[in-house]
């Protein structure tokens, strides 16, 4: 039997995908290293031959060669300072050009289908709706990590490391289920499966308690809604949200409906970190972490050039020190972290990426105004939620709905496709 081209590839690229998420779960109850970091240096070789012996596929040459350029600045900085960690950290954000590049090649072989893109998805989902559900019913802790994120503090991560990364990753993909089940599609069952799927992913996010998350997912929920909707139900959204702010921003109302929810023993970190955000929000240590890592890198700024490399940021803030230590290792910011990291001209590839992509999405695709618009949308939240974890160094997934609706944009045939797959 010989294997078609696209099911070897599709065999690699759902591998790796998977692999990222149940690493940290393989390694604990196997006691090995991570493999996802094992493998990331095949990753970043495979991805090499593909682009020495193939050559870069001029539909997606730009966005290829800003990845390349983010990936060479990284490797760079660890001149300056070497180790096994810093050297894993890189190899990591290699991985993006292998993310992007062999996601494009699988699509494209497989006829930029619609379908196929949504069985990537729906696979990825699976597993961490499996990994979430399995901590909440069986009470089963699948990642050992910080003590205070275990089941027994009501903290359900499931294959992750902690609570914020999940709700991140889930909020990511849910731009995705926006865009391929939902946004100007004609078939129910899909809608509808998209529904559910946003659902899902919803209970995950709130129970996640990442405030900022949530804030992201109903934002990209409002605008999936009112880009999918005729004047007359966007006349009946907008009359709703007007209905339902008067009682979000109620006191009176929110009390007893966080009194209803915290009665159910999983819902009450969420309650509570909630309940901080919007009567305390001046006790919220989290906030004010990121407030003052921000403010004290602006109060240091300097030109890096290459970068003091992952996690090694003590010297930058040395003039005027932190009063976390945690923000000298993750300033929970990734345009921060990159320009400290990598240095400026990593920083000016990444804004590059988000530059071009916009122009490419706007000027030379298919799409029609709303997936245009909705793609804005995406990389919006996505700039949002790379402030949110403490790093996004071994996160990849936060950028694959925006790798994949990218991608799916240099289809010249979508807007026909688009409308019958």
């Amino acid at each position: 039997m010989v294997l078609k081209r696209s099911t070897i590839l599709g065999f690699i690229l759902y591998f790796s995908l998977g692999s990222l998420i149940l690493s940290p779960f393989i390694a604990k109850f196997f006691g090995i290293p991570r493999l996802d970091s094992l493998l990331a240096p095949l990753y970043t070789l495979l991805v090499l031959y593909f682009l020495l012996f193939y050559g870069i596929n001029k539909r997606v040459k730009s966005i290829t060669i800003v990845l390349i350029g983010i990936s060479l600045f990284a490797f760079l900085s660890l001149i300056l300072s070497f180790n096994v960690e810093r050297l894993i950290d890189v190899f990591y954000i290699s991985f993006l050009v292998y993310l992007f590049y062999f996601s494009f090649i699988y699509i494209k072989n497989s006829g930029y289908s619609s379908k196929i893109i949504r069985r990537l998805f729906e696979f990825l989902l699976f597993i961490i709706f499996l990994g979430f559900f399995i901590e909440i019913i069986f009470g089963v802790q699948l990642v050992i990590g910080d003590e205070q994120l275990s089941i027994l503090n009501n903290s359900f991560k499931g294959f992750f490391f902690n609570t914020n990364d999940q709700a991140v990753v889930v909020t990511s993909l849910s731009a995705a289920i926006c865009f391929f089940y939902i946004i100007g599609q004609h078939d129910k069952k899909v809608r509808y499966l998209g529904y559910f799927l946003l659902l899902v992913s919803a209970v995950i996010v709130f129970v996640s308690a990442s405030r900022a998350a949530l804030l992201g997912f109903i934002l990209i929920l409002i605008f999936t809604l009112f880009l999918n909707a005729n004047k007359y139900l966007k006349l009946v959204y907008a009359i709703l949200a007007i209905v339902i702010s008067t009682f979000i921003f109620n006191i009176n109302f929110l009390i007893p409906v966080f009194n209803f929810l915290s009665r159910y023993s999983w819902l009450e970190r969420s309650v509570e970190r909630f309940e901080l955000a919007i009567f305390s929000l001046d006790s919220d240590n989290s906030v004010d972490y990121r407030v003052e890592v921000y403010q004290k890198f602006f109060e240091n700024f300097k030109v890096v050039w290459l970068g003091y490399g992952p996690r090694n940021y003590f010297d930058y803030f040395a003039q005027n020190q932190l009063s976390y230590a945690l923000g000298y290792t993750n300033p929970h910011s990734f345009f921060i972290e990159i320009y400290l990291a990598f240095g400026i001209f990593a920083l000016i590839f990444f804004l590059a990426f988000l530059v071009i992509s916009i122009y490419e999405v706007f000027n030379k695709s298919s799409f029609l105004s709303s997936q245009k618009i909705f793609y804005l949308v995406t990389l919006l939240l996505f700039c949002w939620l790379v402030w949110v974890p403490s790093s996004i160094f071994r996160l990849p997934l936060v950028w694959f709905s925006v790798f994949i609706i990218f991608i799916y944009s240099k289809n010249n045939n979508l807007a026909h496709r688009y409308k019958n797959d």
